[in-house]
């Protein structure tokens, strides 16, 4: 399954490296780092979570992938409960 960002989610840097999602519809927060950050903008309609992973793992250098898998996997679920994002297909 492929993920695509919710449009109506405005994203902003924080001081500190710290990035704000937030649903101006239910006024719901979320902070993320820049890991986070990198994911949301992999989500674009076109990757699953395989080719996400692959990405954060480039980017990311010495990063375990098992280890990044989890977390973009957990990451991606919380996203999606919370509307942030949603599947592309």
């Amino acid at each position: 399954m492929r993920y695509l960002q919710n449009p109506d989610i405005v994203v902003r840097e924080e001081p500190g490296e710290v990035w704000l999602f937030f649903d101006p519809d239910t006024n719901q927060r979320r902070y993320s780092n820049a890991v986070g950050a990198s994911v949301w903008e992999l989500c674009d309609g076109t990757r699953d979570l395989a080719q996400i992973v692959v990405e954060v793992c480039a980017a990311f250098e010495g990063a375990p992938s098992d280890q990044v898998g989890a977390d973009v996997r957990e990451l991606l679920q919380n996203m999606e409960a919370d509307h942030f994002i949603v599947r592309a297909d």
